[in-house]
């Protein structure tokens, strides 16, 4: 951390308040060949320094770019990600995620390109813009940039003009204003034109629970002989035959019947990773990124009750752990795949000792990725072989693709039940050719791991088991208002039934029972008013 620390003293003055250090290229020439993060990136070395057009930090398989605006932009965007990504949104707060800094530089950057249209080379020059050219120049950004069909770049633009007020990087009011003047109205337009993500419907919902906990079922009742022969293999790594090391991670060391014993088991232990994603984030709430760092001793049992553990890594060498609740089948899955994962670490850790001289670099930089990144779904199951891999965004191809493990066919009642929460279409998503389709009987429904969290938050309080104070501690959220865009379906159908399986249900009112019980015992006065009052919304007297 020596490098970003020695980047962030150089580009930030940070005293409670945070604001951009002024260029100068003798600074700027002297942090360039700075070294920020130098890792092993899946099966290569990345070594990123301050003065690259690109910078991929550590765990991230995704980059900031900074290439295509002059040295004083680049500066400007550089001192940015550094302080979002160390310092939040003021000294001591928490930093921001890697994903949400990337979407802030992109779109500073396209306005920095802007504005090199009209000889401004930097941020800072906007202080001494007059009012009618400052006009005049956002005006033209307005009009190019069409947000009566792109009315979404108008709330992500004010998103990240919100980082140059915070760091005092543009001192100028004026510009603020101007930009809420002109852009504002659209993002109201986007408001207007919103489509809810989608929520799963109860019976499939319903499905998708049964198959992934019977799927855990199954793996555990043959993880012990899959073990045994796996213990096996990795006795012999040792003395693997070095033809095969020269080109992959393959041993041997079964006779014919342990090795057909081995392929009875493969698809079971090798789909644990698939069904063990979809329990956590039907269980948790949480989003796929926070899913996807989940490390090895993720799962946690306390007096009976049980939590998946996150760890939020800063710059520094602390780090601070969050748990969610949940329910014992997803605990048993983590343990599961936790288990799986030991055997290929183990692997991966005799091949280097062993077999360093023989394996091909891409083979090797890879084993001491999965060593160091010890994530649970980075692991990649094989039979006699050991890979890792870094699932920062989730593909078509994918393990955690949803829709390659269930075709499942929307029914009317399923439609009905989408109808009645404004969310009856394919696809969120304007890149998605069934983009605002509504599903019609019969199609096959299209699952994105985000409709889980909402699906989730809708049925705590459909089914009065927890509030938004509930809804914001589970997911971790900041503002109430996150908290009510993701429940905010559970106030309007709260005459849904009860249960989508018994498990699912269990789970929800031992949870409310338990973690949320804990936390919301000082709130049950103020939690009954509020039960009655929504009954009486909804003509409820009982």
């Amino acid at each position: 951390m020596k490098g970003i620390s020695t980047a962030v003293e150089a580009c930030l003055k940070i005293d409670g308040l945070i604001s951009i250090n002024p260029y100068s290229s003798s600074i700027d020439a002297e942090l360039t060949p700075l070294v920020l993060w130098q890792y092993i990136r899946s099966n290569k070395k990345q070594i990123t320094l301050f003065g690259d057009d690109s910078w991929f930090s550590q765990g991230n398989n995704l980059s900031v770019t900074f290439n295509g605006v002059g040295s004083k932009y680049q500066y400007q965007l550089k001192a940015l990600t550094l302080g979002m990504y160390t310092q939040g949104s003021g000294q001591g707060m928490d930093p921001l995620a890697w994903s949400s800094i990337r979407i802030t530089i992109a779109n500073l950057k396209r306005l920095a390109k802007w504005l090199e249209r009209y000889g401004i080379e930097s941020f800072d020059d906007l202080y001494q813009l007059p009012e009618l050219r400052l006009r005049n120049i956002i005006l033209d950004l307005v009009q190019a940039s069409d947000l009566q069909k792109h009315s979404s770049f108008a709330q992500s633009l004010l998103n990240a003009i919100y980082w140059l007020k915070l760091y005092s990087v543009v001192k100028n009011e004026q510009f603020y204003d101007l930009m809420n003047e002109y852009f504002l109205p659209f993002t109201l337009l986007k408001k207007e034109r919103r489509n809810k993500h989608s929520v799963i419907p109860i019976q499939i919902m319903k499905q998708v629970l049964k198959a992934s906990e019977e799927h855990v079922n199954a793996a555990e009742k043959i993880i012990d002989n899959w073990h045994s022969l796996q213990t096996k293999l990795n006795d012999g790594v040792e003395y693997a035959p070095k033809k095969h090391l020269k080109n992959s991670t393959y041993v041997d060391g079964l006779n014919e019947s342990e090795s057909a014993e081995l392929d009875e088991y493969y698809e079971l232990i090798k789909n644990v990773r698939r069904y063990t994603f979809v329990l956590v984030v039907s269980y948790t709430g949480m989003r796929y990124s926070e899913a996807m760092a989940l490390t090895d001793d993720s799962a946690i049992e306390r007096n009976g009750k049980y939590f998946i553990k996150t760890l939020l890594s800063k710059t520094t060498d602390e780090t601070q752990s969050l748990e969610w609740v949940t329910n014992e089948v997803t605990y048993r899955a983590v343990k599961l795949l936790t288990r799986v994962c030991s055997v290929y670490r183990e692997r991966a850790a005799l091949l280097l000792k062993h077999h360093s001289d023989l394996l091909p670099r891409n083979r090797k930089l890879n084993l001491e990725f999965g060593l160091s990144n010890r994530t649970l779904f980075g692991v990649s199951p094989h039979k006699k072989s050991c890979e890792f891999s870094l699932n920062t965004k989730s593909t078509k191809n994918a393990f955690n693709n949803i829709n390659k493990m269930f075709s499942i066919r929307v029914t009317e009642h399923d439609i009905a039940e989408l109808e009645r929460m404004g969310c009856n279409y394919e696809s969120v998503s304007s890149n998605h050719k069934k983009f605002k389709k509504p599903y019609k009987v019969g199609d096959f429904f299209n699952f994105t791991a985000h409709q889980f969290r909402h699906t989730f938050a809708w049925f705590i309080v459909a089914n009065r088991l927890g509030d938004l104070d509930d809804i914001k501690y589970q997911y971790k959220h900041l503002e109430n208002m996150m908290s009510l865009v993701y429940s905010q379906r559970g106030y309007e159908s709260m005459e849904e039934l009860i249960g989508l399986t018994e498990s699912f249900s269990e789970f929800m009112i031992l949870a409310s029972n338990g973690r949320y019980g804990e936390r919301s015992t000082r709130r049950h006065a103020s939690r009954k008013r509020r039960t009655k009052f929504y009954r009486q919304v909804n003509g409820d007297t009982g």
